[in-house]
Protein backbone atom coordinates (compact mmCIF):
# COMPACT_ATOMS: atom_id res chain seq x y z
CA UNK A 1 0.00 0.00 0.00
CA UNK A 2 1.13 3.50 -1.03
CA UNK A 3 0.72 6.03 2.06
CA UNK A 4 2.95 8.85 1.30
CA UNK A 5 3.69 10.20 -1.84
CA UNK A 6 7.78 10.52 -2.87
CA UNK A 7 9.11 11.18 -6.30
CA UNK A 8 8.62 7.60 -7.45
CA UNK A 9 5.04 7.35 -6.76
CA UNK A 10 4.84 10.62 -9.34
CA UNK A 11 4.25 8.81 -12.56
CA UNK A 12 3.14 10.37 -16.25
CA UNK A 13 0.38 9.02 -17.98
CA UNK A 14 2.38 7.68 -20.73
CA UNK A 15 4.37 5.85 -18.66
CA UNK A 16 1.07 4.02 -17.22
CA UNK A 17 2.40 0.80 -18.98
CA UNK A 18 5.20 0.55 -17.40
CA UNK A 19 3.64 1.29 -14.04
CA UNK A 20 1.33 -1.98 -13.95
CA UNK A 21 2.62 -3.19 -10.79
CA UNK A 22 3.05 0.52 -9.26
CA UNK A 23 -0.89 0.97 -9.93
CA UNK A 24 -2.06 -2.24 -9.04
CA UNK A 25 -0.15 -1.99 -5.19
CA UNK A 26 -2.12 1.78 -4.85
CA UNK A 27 -5.21 2.07 -2.97
CA UNK A 28 -5.95 5.83 -3.57
CA UNK A 29 -4.84 7.39 -7.18
CA UNK A 30 -5.43 10.90 -8.19
CA UNK A 31 -5.28 11.64 -12.17
CA UNK A 32 -4.58 15.09 -12.75
CA UNK A 33 -4.48 16.93 -16.49
CA UNK A 34 -6.60 19.30 -18.08
CA UNK A 35 -7.36 17.16 -21.75
CA UNK A 36 -10.95 15.48 -20.60
CA UNK A 37 -10.07 12.97 -23.90
CA UNK A 38 -6.64 11.56 -22.28
CA UNK A 39 -8.26 11.47 -18.42
CA UNK A 40 -10.51 8.87 -20.24
CA UNK A 41 -7.51 7.07 -22.29
CA UNK A 42 -6.04 6.82 -18.64
CA UNK A 43 -9.18 5.60 -16.89
CA UNK A 44 -9.57 2.76 -19.81
CA UNK A 45 -5.87 2.09 -19.03
CA UNK A 46 -6.11 1.92 -15.21
CA UNK A 47 -9.37 -0.34 -15.77
CA UNK A 48 -7.10 -2.19 -17.76
CA UNK A 49 -4.28 -3.25 -15.50
CA UNK A 50 -6.89 -3.57 -12.83
CA UNK A 51 -8.63 -6.00 -15.09
CA UNK A 52 -12.08 -4.63 -14.41
CA UNK A 53 -12.97 -5.95 -18.07
CA UNK A 54 -12.23 -9.62 -17.60
CA UNK A 55 -12.87 -10.07 -13.84
CA UNK A 56 -16.59 -9.90 -13.28
CA UNK A 57 -16.14 -10.12 -9.47
CA UNK A 58 -14.87 -6.48 -9.30
CA UNK A 59 -17.54 -4.13 -7.74
CA UNK A 60 -16.81 -0.44 -9.73
CA UNK A 61 -18.83 2.40 -8.97
CA UNK A 62 -18.18 6.18 -11.11
CA UNK A 63 -19.57 9.36 -9.72
CA UNK A 64 -19.08 12.73 -10.67
CA UNK A 65 -17.78 15.86 -8.55
CA UNK A 66 -20.71 18.09 -9.36
CA UNK A 67 -22.95 15.29 -8.39
CA UNK A 68 -21.62 14.93 -5.20
CA UNK A 69 -23.19 18.11 -3.12
CA UNK A 70 -23.62 16.54 0.25
CA UNK A 71 -21.66 15.33 3.01
CA UNK A 72 -24.25 12.42 3.61
CA UNK A 73 -23.37 11.30 -0.24
CA UNK A 74 -19.82 11.42 0.44
CA UNK A 75 -20.45 9.08 3.10
CA UNK A 76 -22.12 7.21 1.28
CA UNK A 77 -19.46 6.78 -1.59
CA UNK A 78 -17.03 5.89 1.72
CA UNK A 79 -19.18 3.82 2.85
CA UNK A 80 -19.29 1.63 -0.27
CA UNK A 81 -15.45 1.97 -0.56
CA UNK A 82 -15.20 0.47 3.55
CA UNK A 83 -18.14 -2.49 2.62
CA UNK A 84 -16.46 -5.16 0.94
CA UNK A 85 -18.34 -8.51 0.12
CA UNK A 86 -16.66 -11.84 0.95
CA UNK A 87 -17.35 -12.78 -3.46
CA UNK A 88 -16.30 -9.67 -4.21
CA UNK A 89 -11.85 -9.48 -4.90
CA UNK A 90 -11.96 -5.86 -5.13
CA UNK A 91 -14.16 -2.82 -4.78
CA UNK A 92 -13.17 0.40 -7.43
CA UNK A 93 -14.68 3.86 -7.02
CA UNK A 94 -13.53 6.61 -9.75
CA UNK A 95 -14.71 9.76 -9.60
CA UNK A 96 -14.70 12.17 -12.57
CA UNK A 97 -14.74 16.13 -12.24
CA UNK A 98 -13.47 15.52 -8.71
CA UNK A 99 -12.32 19.86 -8.56
CA UNK A 100 -16.09 20.18 -9.29
CA UNK A 101 -16.65 19.51 -5.02
CA UNK A 102 -16.18 22.77 -3.58
CA UNK A 103 -17.33 22.33 0.06
CA UNK A 104 -14.56 21.80 2.70
CA UNK A 105 -16.15 19.31 4.99
CA UNK A 106 -17.01 16.96 1.68
CA UNK A 107 -13.22 17.21 0.70
CA UNK A 108 -11.89 16.76 4.01
CA UNK A 109 -14.16 13.43 4.07
CA UNK A 110 -12.60 12.00 1.44
CA UNK A 111 -9.00 13.67 2.74
CA UNK A 112 -9.39 11.51 5.84
CA UNK A 113 -10.47 8.53 3.94
CA UNK A 114 -6.81 8.59 1.64
CA UNK A 115 -4.99 8.12 4.93
CA UNK A 116 -6.42 4.74 5.80
CA UNK A 117 -7.67 3.32 2.96
CA UNK A 118 -9.59 0.23 2.78
CA UNK A 119 -7.04 -2.94 1.81
CA UNK A 120 -9.62 -4.06 -0.82
CA UNK A 121 -10.58 -1.22 -2.79
CA UNK A 122 -9.58 1.65 -4.77
CA UNK A 123 -9.92 5.06 -5.11
CA UNK A 124 -9.69 7.17 -8.22
CA UNK A 125 -10.06 10.82 -8.38
CA UNK A 126 -9.89 12.56 -11.75
CA UNK A 127 -9.15 16.35 -11.75
CA UNK A 128 -8.09 19.32 -13.66
CA UNK A 129 -6.43 20.48 -10.99
CA UNK A 130 -5.41 19.58 -7.68
CA UNK A 131 -3.82 22.79 -5.96
CA UNK A 132 -1.39 21.52 -3.07
CA UNK A 133 -1.38 25.10 -1.47
CA UNK A 134 -4.81 23.89 -0.15
CA UNK A 135 -4.34 21.94 3.15
CA UNK A 136 -7.02 19.38 2.14
CA UNK A 137 -5.61 18.99 -1.64
CA UNK A 138 -1.80 18.27 -0.11
CA UNK A 139 -3.67 15.46 2.11
CA UNK A 140 -4.93 13.77 -0.81
CA UNK A 141 -1.67 14.26 -2.57
CA UNK A 142 0.43 13.14 -0.23
CA UNK A 143 -1.60 10.10 0.18
CA UNK A 144 -2.53 8.86 -3.11
CA UNK A 145 -0.36 7.50 -6.09
CA UNK A 146 -0.26 10.70 -8.23
CA UNK A 147 -0.69 10.46 -11.94
CA UNK A 148 0.24 13.51 -14.19
CA UNK A 149 -1.51 13.84 -17.76
CA UNK A 150 0.89 16.61 -19.37
CA UNK A 151 -0.52 19.44 -21.66
CA UNK A 152 -0.36 19.55 -25.85
CA UNK A 153 1.63 22.77 -25.91
CA UNK A 154 2.99 22.58 -29.56
CA UNK A 155 3.58 20.75 -32.55
CA UNK A 156 6.59 18.67 -31.08
CA UNK A 157 4.28 17.44 -28.20
CA UNK A 158 1.43 16.27 -29.86
CA UNK A 159 3.99 14.81 -32.30
CA UNK A 160 5.39 12.65 -29.48
CA UNK A 161 2.12 11.84 -28.22
CA UNK A 162 0.85 10.60 -31.94
CA UNK A 163 4.15 8.64 -32.46
CA UNK A 164 3.50 6.94 -28.92
CA UNK A 165 -0.15 5.96 -29.72
CA UNK A 166 0.57 4.71 -33.01
CA UNK A 167 3.48 2.46 -31.94
CA UNK A 168 0.69 1.48 -28.51
CA UNK A 169 -1.94 0.71 -31.05
CA UNK A 170 0.57 -1.27 -34.05
CA UNK A 171 -0.57 1.32 -36.54
CA UNK A 172 1.54 1.49 -39.26
CA UNK A 173 2.73 5.29 -40.54
CA UNK A 174 6.50 6.46 -41.31
CA UNK A 175 8.09 9.59 -40.06
CA UNK A 176 7.11 11.98 -42.83
CA UNK A 177 3.49 10.73 -42.34
CA UNK A 178 3.21 11.38 -38.54
CA UNK A 179 4.85 14.54 -39.60
CA UNK A 180 1.91 15.33 -42.26
CA UNK A 181 -0.68 14.28 -40.04
CA UNK A 182 0.59 16.13 -37.04
CA UNK A 183 0.27 19.75 -38.95
CA UNK A 184 -2.53 18.83 -40.70
CA UNK A 185 -4.94 18.53 -37.34
CA UNK A 186 -5.32 21.67 -34.46
CA UNK A 187 -3.47 20.55 -30.93
CA UNK A 188 -6.20 18.50 -29.58
CA UNK A 189 -5.76 14.58 -28.99
CA UNK A 190 -9.43 13.75 -29.17
CA UNK A 191 -9.44 15.02 -32.99
CA UNK A 192 -5.94 13.21 -33.52
CA UNK A 193 -7.61 10.06 -32.18
CA UNK A 194 -10.27 10.35 -34.64
CA UNK A 195 -8.58 10.90 -37.20
CA UNK A 196 -6.02 8.13 -36.98
CA UNK A 197 -9.52 6.02 -36.47
CA UNK A 198 -10.56 6.97 -39.79
CA UNK A 199 -6.90 6.51 -41.24
CA UNK A 200 -7.01 2.92 -39.83
CA UNK A 201 -10.32 2.51 -41.63
CA UNK A 202 -9.70 3.97 -44.84
CA UNK A 203 -6.03 2.21 -45.30
CA UNK A 204 -7.87 -1.07 -44.05
CA UNK A 205 -4.32 -2.59 -42.12
CA UNK A 206 -2.14 -1.29 -44.87
CA UNK A 207 0.49 1.50 -44.13
CA UNK A 208 -0.87 4.86 -43.92
CA UNK A 209 0.64 7.20 -46.90
CA UNK A 210 1.22 10.83 -46.70
CA UNK A 211 -0.90 10.62 -49.70
CA UNK A 212 -3.68 8.89 -47.41
CA UNK A 213 -3.64 11.86 -44.96
CA UNK A 214 -3.90 14.32 -47.79
CA UNK A 215 -7.37 12.70 -48.84
CA UNK A 216 -8.35 12.44 -45.46
CA UNK A 217 -7.08 14.42 -43.27
CA UNK A 218 -5.31 17.42 -44.48
CA UNK A 219 -8.09 19.47 -45.20
CA UNK A 220 -9.89 19.13 -41.46
CA UNK A 221 -8.61 21.84 -39.84
CA UNK A 222 -9.21 25.53 -40.22
CA UNK A 223 -6.06 27.58 -39.48
CA UNK A 224 -5.85 31.04 -38.44
CA UNK A 225 -3.23 33.83 -38.79
CA UNK A 226 -1.88 32.94 -35.10
CA UNK A 227 -1.34 29.48 -35.99
CA UNK A 228 0.91 31.17 -39.24
CA UNK A 229 2.50 33.41 -36.39
CA UNK A 230 3.25 30.16 -34.40
CA UNK A 231 4.76 28.18 -37.18
CA UNK A 232 7.04 31.27 -38.15
CA UNK A 233 7.87 32.20 -34.83
CA UNK A 234 9.34 28.26 -34.30
CA UNK A 235 10.55 27.99 -38.08
CA UNK A 236 8.47 25.29 -38.81
CA UNK A 237 8.83 25.80 -42.38
CA UNK A 238 6.85 22.64 -43.76
CA UNK A 239 4.00 23.44 -41.34
CA UNK A 240 3.61 27.56 -42.12
CA UNK A 241 3.47 26.43 -46.25
CA UNK A 242 0.35 23.67 -45.24
CA UNK A 243 -1.29 26.90 -42.61
CA UNK A 244 -0.49 29.36 -45.68
CA UNK A 245 -2.14 27.16 -48.26
CA UNK A 246 -5.32 26.45 -45.58
CA UNK A 247 -5.68 30.33 -45.13
CA UNK A 248 -5.52 31.00 -49.22
CA UNK A 249 -8.11 28.34 -49.65
CA UNK A 250 -10.18 30.02 -46.73
CA UNK A 251 -9.87 33.12 -47.89
CA UNK A 252 -7.75 34.83 -45.56
CA UNK A 253 -6.86 38.33 -46.87
CA UNK A 254 -2.91 38.70 -47.74
CA UNK A 255 -2.60 42.47 -46.87
CA UNK A 256 -4.10 41.71 -43.27
CA UNK A 257 -1.46 38.64 -42.97
CA UNK A 258 1.24 40.91 -44.30
CA UNK A 259 -0.30 43.59 -41.20
CA UNK A 260 -0.47 40.79 -38.71
CA UNK A 261 3.51 39.46 -39.48
CA UNK A 262 4.72 42.67 -39.29
CA UNK A 263 3.33 43.37 -36.29
CA UNK A 264 4.93 40.65 -34.97
CA UNK A 265 8.18 40.81 -36.22
CA UNK A 266 8.10 44.62 -34.71
CA UNK A 267 7.47 43.11 -31.05
CA UNK A 268 10.29 40.84 -31.35
CA UNK A 269 12.67 43.55 -32.99
CA UNK A 270 11.51 45.53 -30.05
CA UNK A 271 12.33 42.61 -27.28
CA UNK A 272 15.27 41.46 -28.72
CA UNK A 273 16.35 45.58 -28.34
CA UNK A 274 15.71 45.88 -24.61
CA UNK A 275 17.16 41.87 -23.89
CA UNK A 276 20.60 43.50 -25.81
CA UNK A 277 19.77 46.36 -22.95
CA UNK A 278 19.88 43.54 -20.09
CA UNK A 279 16.45 43.75 -19.35
CA UNK A 280 15.46 40.06 -17.95
CA UNK A 281 12.71 38.14 -19.29
CA UNK A 282 10.66 39.21 -16.13
CA UNK A 283 10.94 42.65 -16.37
CA UNK A 284 10.18 42.20 -20.00
CA UNK A 285 7.23 40.44 -18.78
CA UNK A 286 5.57 43.24 -16.46
CA UNK A 287 6.72 46.53 -18.66
CA UNK A 288 6.78 45.90 -21.66
CA UNK A 289 4.49 42.93 -22.97
CA UNK A 290 1.15 44.36 -21.91
CA UNK A 291 -0.29 44.07 -25.97
CA UNK A 292 0.83 40.11 -25.71
CA UNK A 293 -1.78 38.00 -23.58
CA UNK A 294 -0.62 36.80 -20.27
CA UNK A 295 0.25 32.67 -21.70
CA UNK A 296 1.33 33.92 -24.76
CA UNK A 297 4.35 35.72 -23.50
CA UNK A 298 6.92 32.86 -22.96
CA UNK A 299 6.55 31.60 -26.90
CA UNK A 300 8.04 35.07 -27.40
CA UNK A 301 11.54 33.97 -25.36
CA UNK A 302 11.22 30.80 -27.73
CA UNK A 303 11.09 33.15 -30.77
CA UNK A 304 13.73 35.02 -30.14
CA UNK A 305 16.18 32.35 -29.72
CA UNK A 306 15.27 31.59 -33.21
CA UNK A 307 15.78 35.15 -34.84
CA UNK A 308 18.92 36.86 -34.45
CA UNK A 309 18.34 40.99 -34.72
CA UNK A 310 19.64 40.32 -38.07
CA UNK A 311 16.90 37.62 -38.90
CA UNK A 312 14.21 39.96 -37.64
CA UNK A 313 15.57 43.11 -40.12
CA UNK A 314 15.31 40.33 -43.08
CA UNK A 315 12.16 39.23 -41.79
CA UNK A 316 10.96 42.67 -42.24
CA UNK A 317 12.64 43.29 -45.03
CA UNK A 318 10.67 40.37 -46.70
CA UNK A 319 7.68 41.47 -45.56
CA UNK A 320 7.85 45.15 -46.95
CA UNK A 321 8.65 43.81 -50.50
CA UNK A 322 5.63 41.60 -50.00
CA UNK A 323 3.29 44.02 -48.92
CA UNK A 324 4.13 46.21 -52.58
CA UNK A 325 3.84 43.24 -54.91
CA UNK A 326 0.80 42.76 -53.24
CA UNK A 327 -0.09 45.86 -53.67
CA UNK A 328 0.73 46.10 -57.58
CA UNK A 329 -0.54 42.77 -58.30
CA UNK A 330 2.66 41.49 -59.38
CA UNK A 331 1.72 38.01 -59.16
CA UNK A 332 -1.08 35.92 -57.04
CA UNK A 333 -1.60 35.94 -53.39
CA UNK A 334 -0.52 32.23 -52.30
CA UNK A 335 2.73 32.49 -54.96
CA UNK A 336 3.39 35.71 -52.27
CA UNK A 337 2.34 34.18 -49.63
CA UNK A 338 4.79 30.83 -50.23
CA UNK A 339 7.89 32.98 -50.96
CA UNK A 340 7.47 35.33 -48.32
CA UNK A 341 7.55 32.43 -46.11
CA UNK A 342 10.46 31.05 -47.56
CA UNK A 343 12.53 34.07 -47.39
CA UNK A 344 11.72 34.66 -43.85
CA UNK A 345 12.40 30.78 -42.59
CA UNK A 346 15.92 30.82 -44.13
CA UNK A 347 18.25 27.67 -42.71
Amino acid sequence: MINKTKESDRILSDDLGKQSLVIINSRCIVVQGTDAFRRDLVHQQINKILGVLIHDNINTFLFYGEDISSKEKAKNIIESLNTNSLNMAETIVAIRNFEQIKKKEILELFATYTKNPHPRAKLILFSEKIDTRLTVYKTISQNCLYIEIPEIRNHYQLKKWVEKFIHDHRIKMDARGIETFTNSIHLDTYTAYNELKKLELYVSGSSITVEDIKKCTANTKKYTVYDLIDAIGYQQKSKAIIIADNLWQNDESLIMIIALLSNFFFTLWKLDALKRGNKTNDELKQNYMKEIFPSYRDKYFDFLKNYSSKKIMNALRNLYLCDCRAKLSMANDDILLLALITGIIKK
